[in-house]
């Protein structure tokens, strides 16, 4: 049930990955194991982040962090740093939360393992992202695909390539060639895993290019299809930002 959730996300069933987050959550509090809880917030902090909920994803991520002082659990709490300190950087307290993901980071150095390393990356590229620091963004974008094809660890990989484009047209401009490389690559991989959370973001950023390039037909064309997949979910941010490019491209 714990990756259930972030997992349905990723397939495309976000109201279904946010039931599955607090139905975990529910059951770890019965069974009263401390280990079933932290793995049943870290899982639910993925499912609120990607629904861009900011004061979901702090509530919960201190709770976790509270857990594993208690019961130290190392992992749980690098998460729980690494996820708090993104949504305080997106929420507007980016000194702070830069510091907890440092924090985080001292952390994953000081145990030496690499499990979730890329997704912790990605996660620290967005941040500066947030916080317009986009040279050092790119930086952490490249270390986390870097990292991802070291450890083999894909599950964000679209993402990943994704948050790159974001960043390469913020210090280069939409014209680079690598900005669609990167987005063509995380759609490209999206479809490969059958990742429709992945997919719908890619599209829509790739559309939008399209779009500023004169293709609108072509544009519409991508993201209609992929947009009409969907059954639910149209509260969250990618959904919306599709449903408003297609209604300008329609």
């Amino acid at each position: 049930m714990h990756f259930g959730s972030s997992t349905q996300w990723v397939l495309g069933f976000p109201d279904r990955a946010n039931q599955l987050a607090q139905d975990s959550i529910a059951l770890a509090r019965r069974l009263s194991h401390a280990p079933s809880l932290a793995n049943a917030l870290w899982r639910a902090c993925d499912v609120f982040a990607l629904r861009d909920d900011l004061a979901a994803v702090m509530t919960t991520a201190t709770e976790l962090i509270g857990l594993t002082d208690v019961h130290g659990l190392p992992m749980p709490r690098i998460y729980g740093l690494e996820i708090l300190g993104w949504a305080l950087t997106r929420s507007g307290r980016v000194a702070e939360g830069i510091r907890r993901m440092e924090e985080a980071e001292g952390l994953l150095v000081r145990i030496g393992t690499s499990v979730q390393a890329a997704l912790a990356l990605g996660l620290r590229a967005e941040a500066l992202l947030t916080a317009e620091r986009y040279a050092e963004g790119l930086v952490q974008a490249n270390r986390a695909l870097a990292t991802s094809t070291q450890c083999g660890e894909r599950a964000d990989l679209s993402r990943i390539h994704r948050l790159r484009s974001v960043l390469l047209r913020h210090l280069r401009g939409s014209a680079d060639p690598e900005v669609a490389a990167s987005l063509e690559t995380a759609l490209t991989i999206a479809r490969q895993q059958d990742a429709k959370g992945w997919e719908i973001g890619a599209a829509t950023d790739l559309a939008q290019l399209w779009a500023e390039q004169g293709r609108r037909a072509e544009a519409y064309a991508l993201l209609a299809p992929v947009y009409g997949w969907f059954t639910q979910g149209f509260e969250t941010a990618d959904l919306k930002d599709a449903k408003a490019l297609l209604t300008d491209l329609g």
